[in-house]
Parts: C-alpha cells; structure tokens; sequence
C-alpha cells in the first residue's frame, strides 16, 4: 500500500470507526471481537471500494458491510446476540438542572429496562435510527425492508417504549 493509499485508508477508518464499533458492539459481541471484526469490516470495505457505486451514503454501505459479518459470525440462532440497551441512549446531555438531571437518567433506566420487551426489528431500527444516525431511507437499504415497514417499525417501538415507561410514572415503579 503505497503512503497515499494509507492515508486514505487512515481517514476512512477515522471517519467510520466510531459507527463500526457501535454496531457490532449492538450484536453483544466481546470488545476483542468487536476490535477483530472491525478490522475486518475495514479491510473488506477497503478491498471493495472500487465496487462501490454510490447508490447509498459510505456509511450505509459499510454498515451493510458489518451487518454481513456479524450475521456470519452469529450463523447459529442460538448465538444471536442481545442488544446493549446501554449504547443506545449513552449520549445523554447533561441538564444544568440537578431535578431535569435525575429525571432523564430515571427516563434511560426505565427505558432499558423496557428495551427487551421490545422486537428485535424493534430494538434495531432504535439503535440504527438513534445512535447510528441513519434515516429511515439509509435503514431501509441496510436493512433491505420497505420505508414502510421502517417507519412502523420505529413508530411501534417509540409507542410501546412511552407507554412502558408512563406505566412506570402512573405505578410510581422504579424496579
């Protein structure tokens, strides 16, 4: 690989490595796993760029690069991998207001505490939409489903999550 070829490689690794670990990390893989697989995705997606034709963002196409992977890695039903509820609202901003402060972090305690009732389509379009960023269109193409059975999907999940965690408030439950 020539000095300019790793520069590039270099940036696209800088630019995506965030978006990769965050989505085998959503598979429950172990942080060495994650690392290899990663590496992994990088390689293939550094060895097929010339392929890439542009019909979705880099993003998209890597992650579909991953979700390939992963599900290789997780061939058997019995190994598939739960969802880290913990990675999916870890990006809480911080209130200036101690009461606000407690109240989002009780928010993100009932959610995960609710997030497994959830399908996993559910739980995925969640994660893709909220910590990966993606549009409903982008996870439409990675996921290869109907906009949609992506918008239901999401709007289903953000229902059945709200109307968990006000069960929560109206029972004054915190278990």
């Amino acid at each position: 690989m020539t000095s300019s070829n790793e520069q590039l490689y270099d940036q696209l690794v800088e630019r995506h490595a965030t978006d990769v670990y965050r989505y085998f990390h959503h598979w429950g893989f172990s942080t060495n796993e994650v690392k290899d697989l990663s590496q992994e995705a990088f390689l293939q997606a550094w060895r097929s760029l010339p392929s890439y034709r542009r019909e979705s963002s880099l993003k998209v196409w890597l992650l579909t690069i991953c979700k390939r992977l992963a599900w290789k890695r997780t061939q058997h039903p019995s190994q598939s991998k739960e969802l880290l509820t913990e990675t999916l609202f870890e990006n809480v901003h911080p209130s200036v207001d101690g009461q606000r402060l407690l109240e989002q972090k009780a928010l993100l305690l009932a959610i995960e505490r609710h997030l497994p009732k959830l399908t996993e389509h559910q739980r995925e379009v969640l994660f893709l939409f909220y910590q990966q960023e993606l549009s409903e269109r982008e996870i439409s193409e990675l996921l290869d489903t109907p906009p949609g059975t992506i918008h239901s999907r999401l709007h289903n999940a953000r229902k059945l999550l709200r109307m968990y965690c006000q069960s929560d408030i109206n029972s004054g439950s915190s278990s």
